[in-house]
Order: structure tokens, then sequence, then C-alpha cells
């Protein structure tokens, strides 16, 4: 079984603007796969035409209200209603998704946000996660669960985050401080601060403690594909996944390799999508290789204030650009180089 959960409260332009599904059905068709994915909607799929709705089913979706489980669960964790809409169906998501498992008696259930991309066919991959628990590199972009008792845990500690929160962010600070799990040992990444504290946080937090199921960075990367969460950073998993490949992505007959690996997926995170702009414009230009130095978190934005205001306005101006629009345009073929746009952007990502 894999998953995507969706909410929106507008109408059928806005919400594929924002959460091109559609146009990633129409990916998956056009690679000749087929179409596995559940869109589990938390709110708004009544606004959503009946003639959208059936094209997603056409191009193989199958699209389910979970509206009253989400409610019900609100209905559960009354606190909950006390953050915002996105904060909180980040929360209860994980539990929406028990149910859909236990109801559909899925040993293996994954998770894909809503922003992911795939690059591989999804049965293919499905097979190849099969019997594996893990959040991949501290974000649940992909998560896979086979064991039960990432649900139970879950839901326990749910409960006590909400029941006290200011308690349960101390508790984890002081996990990040001296965590029991070492994050490159169990394909983890403790990137929480104090500031915010949502459910990758806390996921971050709980594998780190050692209470939630995760397995350990040798068995995720035991896999044909290579996984790559953040394309900002390709080769942060390099060393673990293909060493001794070299840095770069490589097309062989239109399909993205690491070395001998398949790339599964890119995460079209808010950060990689405004880069995707801010490289396709510059690129106008003949400056493509100038992104790299005022990509967030890059090496212009860290040291130099005049590189991140320059990012920044680049950011301001091609906002009106959706994440759908973003998916066409680097989805397409460069001529100058033989790939498609996407691979020259995230091969200019390379450290």
């Amino acid at each position: 079984m894999i998953c995507q959960f969706m909410w929106t409260v507008g109408g059928d332009d806005a919400f594929e603007r924002a959460v091109p599904v559609l146009w990633h059905g129409e990916h998956l068709r056009s690679n000749g796969w087929k179409n596995p994915i559940i869109l589990c909607f938390l709110q708004g799929l009544e606004l959503l035409s009946a003639q959208y709705r059936a094209r997603l089913t056409d191009v193989g979706y199958t699209v389910m209200d979970c509206a009253p489980l989400a409610a019900a669960l609100a209905e559960r964790y009354p606190v909950s209603r006390r953050l915002s809409t996105t904060s909180r169906y980040w929360f209860l998501r994980w539990n929406v998704l028990q149910t859909l498992a236990a109801e559909r008696g899925a040993a293996t259930v994954v998770h894909l946000d809503g922003d992911v991309v795939l690059l591989c066919d999804p049965h293919e991959l499905y097979r190849d996660v099969t019997g594996k628990t893990f959040v991949l590199q501290g974000c649940p972009a992909l998560t896979v669960i086979s064991d039960p008792d990432w649900f139970s845990v879950w839901e326990e500690e749910l409960a006590r985050l909400l029941a006290n929160r200011p308690a349960y962010m101390a508790a984890a600070l002081a996990e990040k401080a001296a965590p029991h799990r070492p994050a490159r040992e169990f394909c983890n990444v403790c990137a929480y601060g104090g500031e915010r504290f949502e459910d990758q946080d806390m996921l971050e937090y709980l594998i780190a403690a050692g209470r939630l199921p995760q397995a350990r960075s040798a068995e995720v990367f035991a896999s044909r594909y290579y996984w790559m969460q953040n394309p900002l950073l390709p080769g942060d998993w390099h060393e673990e996944q293909a060493p001794g490949a070299p840095r770069q992505v490589v097309e062989r007959d239109g399909v993205a390799f690491v070395g001998n690996k398949q790339i599964a997926l890119y995460h079209f995170q808010n950060d990689f999508a405004k880069y995707c702009r801010t490289w396709s414009a510059l690129s106008r230009f003949g400056m493509g290789g100038w992104a790299a130095w005022i990509k967030a978190g890059g090496t212009g934005r860290r040291n130099s204030r005049l590189a991140g205001v320059a990012g920044s306005l680049l950011d301001l101006l091609n906002r009106r650009v959706s994440r759908r629009g973003v998916y066409e345009a680097v989805f397409r073929g460069n001529t100058v180089t033989g790939n498609r746009y996407i691979t020259d952007i995230v091969n200019s990502c390379w450290d």
C-alpha cells in the first residue's frame, strides 16, 4: 500500500498548481508504470470537481475521503485543534495511516509526501522496500512501515506531546545533544531545534531516542535505488550508497542513475522548488552555474549577505511559478546537454 495525504481549501486549479498530483499521475503513465497510489484527503475533497476527480482516477489513483477519520482523531486529541491546519494534519496523518493499513491488511505501508515525484516504477519501489521500516534521512517524504509497533509508539508519543508540549520538547532537545542512536547509523538527521516542533522533528527525535523502529542505514541502502531525500544536497549520503562512484547524476536511456543505482525519487520541498525556479531563470541568460551560490543553505547564502539578498530577490520574482509549472519546466529535455533539465539542476548541487 502506497499513500499520499492531501488537504485543500480551494478548487481544481488551486490544488493542482500547489500539489500537482494529476501531473504526477500523467508522469507515471508516460513512463509506462501502473499507478498504485492512494490519495487520502483529510480535508476538502468535496471542493474538487467531479471532472477533476475522474481524471485522477483515470491516471490510476485511488481517491479516498479520509476527512471523517481526521475529524474523529481531532475529537480524540482536542489539543490538536489549537495547531494550524497543516500542522494538525501532519501529526494526525500517521494515525489515519494506521487505520488504513489495518483495514487493508497491508503488511508494508509506504508513505510519500505530496511533493515527491517518482523516477521509478512504484511497484518496483514497493517490492524493494517491503519488509523494511524507516523514515528516509530524517524526513517523512518517504516513510516505510513494516513493523506494526511503529504505529503503537507513534500513538503513545503523540498523546504525550499534546499533553505537555514544553516538557516533551525539552526532552527532545536533551536527546539531540546525546542521542541513543547515532544519526548516520540509523539513516536519520536530527535537524530540529527549539523554535518549532512538527511531526518531522518528532520523528527525528523518536528515532534518535531509540523509541521508534528504524532500520540501520546499511539495511536502508541495501537497495537497487539511490535515495536522495533533499536534491539540494545530493551527496549527503553518497558514501553509504555508492562509495567510489562519481558524484553526479547520469542519464541512461532517459533513466537517472548515480553510479549503478537508479534514483528513486526527487522531493520537491519548498527550497528545492525555489532553486529550480532560480536555476531556470538564470539559465535563460547562460548563468545557470551561478544558481548554486545563492541556493538555500548553499555556500553563498551561508557566507555572503549580498548573495543571500540576490537569492531572496530571485525567489520573490519567480514566486508566481507554481509547483506544477516547475515540474513541467524541469522534466523537459535540455537540447544543450541532452539531459532533462532536472538532471542538470541536481548536478549543479553536488559539493
